[in-house]
This record gives C-alpha cells, sequence and structure tokens, in this order.
C-alpha cells in the first residue's frame, strides 16, 4: 500500500535507494543521485538491471559438471587418498612454517654467541648441572625447539646480537646468505648469517644451514688455532 509523500506516491525504498511516482515520472534516488524516467524508460532500466545481476552472478559462480555416480569402493578410496594428501598438505605446512632449526647447527651457533656464564643463566641450575659445554649448547638447542617461550627469549638476544645481518637478509633469497657467508672471514659474520637463516624455521633450509654450522665450526677453530 503506497503513502503519499507531498504530491509524490512512495512506491518502494531499500538500503540508500527509494523509488517515488508523481504523474507520469518516475523518481528513483540512489545516494545522491535522482533520475527523473518516464514509465517506458525507468522499465528498461529495471529489465538492464536485472540482466546485468544474472550476468554477473553467472560470471562469478563456477562451471558445474556433473559426473557419473562412483562406485561405493571407489568413493571410499577416493576419500582416504584426500584425507591422506590433506594429512601431508598439512604435515609439510607445519614443517615449513612453524618448523624445527636443524639441532647441530642451531647448537653450534649457541656455543659461538655466548659465553658459558650467558649459556649457565640461558640454561638455569637443573638443565646445566653435570653436563659438558658441548652438552650444555646442545641442551639448550633442544629446549628451544620444545618450548617455544625459550625459542622465543633466546631469540630476542641472538637478534639484538646479530641485529645488522637479521636486518640485511630478512626478506633476502638463500642464495644471497650463502654469497654472503663465502666472503665472510669472522666467526661472527658466520654466525650472524647463520642466525638469520635459521630464525626462518624452515626445514628447507637445512642444506644450507647445515653448510654454514661447519664453516662456523671450522671459522672458530681457525680462530683459536696459534
Amino acid at each position: 500500500m503506497s503513502r503519499e509523500i507531498g504530491p509524490r506516491a512512495h512506491l518502494a525504498s531499500g538500503p540508500g535507494c527509494s523509488v517515488e511516482h508523481e504523474g507520469e515520472v518516475i523518481h528513483v534516488h540512489v545516494g545522491p543521485v535522482s533520475l527523473r524516467l518516464g514509465r517506458a524508460a525507468c522499465e528498461a532500466l529495471t529489465t538492464a538491471l536485472a540482466r546485468a545481476m544474472v550476468t554477473l552472478a553467472r560470471a562469478r559462480r563456477p562451471r558445474l559438471v556433473l559426473a557419473p555416480p562412483a562406485a561405493p569402493e571407489a568413493r571410499a578410496t577416493e576419500v582416504q587418498g584426500s584425507a591422506r594428501v590433506e594429512q601431508g598438505r598439512v604435515e609439510q605446512e607445519r614443517v615449513e612454517q612453524a618448523g624445527e632449526a636443524a639441532p647441530r647447527e642451531l647448537a653450534a651457533l649457541l656455543a659461538a654467541s655466548f659465553s658459558a656464564l650467558e649459556l649457565a643463566a640461558l640454561l638455569g641450575p637443573q638443565e646445566r648441572d653435570g653436563l659438558w659445554p658441548w652438552e650444555q649448547v646442545t641442551a639448550l638447542a633442544a629446549a628451544m625447539q620444545a618450548d617455544p617461550r625459550r625459542w622465543a627469549s633466546v631469540a630476542a638476544s641472538l637478534d639484538q646480537r646479530y641485529a645488522a645481518w637479521v636486518l640485511r637478509l630478512a626478506d633476502a633469497p638463500a642464495r644471497a646468505a650463502f654469497t654472503a657467508a663465502r666472503e665472510a672471514a669472522d666467526p661472527a659474520e658466520f654466525s650472524g648469517i647463520l642466525w638469520a637463516l635459521l630464525r626462518r624455521r624452515r626445514a628447507s633450509l637445512a642444506p644450507i644451514t647445515a653448510r654454514l654450522g661447519e664453516q662456523l665450526v671450522v671459522a672458530a677453530l681457525s680462530r683459536a688455532s696459534p
């Protein structure tokens, strides 16, 4: 049932729009825009808008193709295969995005980065009692992998210590880090480059971090030799 708005009759309304009728003129209001249309022009516009929306809906909707129903055995096999694929995808994503740094390389980095007193403070008395120095850094590396809070705590110290390399290689490809390592001559530089990769916690970087870890040990031994 229409209601009168002065000399005009209110026909319909919606969010941000309304339609009114006045004699032979139809007023269409859309936001700040108003159109004065005759009945024929209004019908043509309405038809064109309806067709446009149908075309848009069809363009956005994926085309469906009917397939013959599969046998129960085939459906069960397909479901199991899909489940295995999904499980593999989730596992790969977990390893790639929240993966674990290689323990030997991480232990080598910790040994090169912290003094005995610093390691003792990071481990705590119960964790370090009775352990040789290499066992201490190995224990700390394992604790970092097992406990996200421990990782975050030690990572903050390493980030501060090797801030220059972390910033330099933050978005750089692994090849750039490997090239920088070949030009490095100081164990501190090796440590910074290695940490810039290990902190990403990507399993795909394991071959490079393993090589850098070996070079870090060699550089440290060379520096210690008389």
